[in-house]
């Protein structure tokens, strides 16, 4: 059981009631629903690595492109 102390503003935890004029029983804090966490993006994926290379190599799959005629 949890007593708060109204003179002193304390808060103590036993297994024992406590008397007193200072002392009142406190009820534990009602349980609050979970938060649902925002939506993150999606984590790269080694294709998506891959495509990035690719653009930066100018190719498709990361290959160089020749202009054979």
């Amino acid at each position: 059981m949890r007593y708060l102390n109204r003179r002193t503003g304390a808060i103590i935890e036993v297994s024992c009631k406590v008397e007193g004029q200072d002392w009142q029983e406190v009820q534990p804090p009602a349980e609050a629903e979970p938060e649902q966490k925002p939506a993150t993006a999606p984590k790269k994926t080694a294709a998506a690595k891959r495509t990035a290379a690719a653009k930066k190599a100018g190719g498709a799959g990361g290959a160089k492109l020749r202009n054979d005629k």
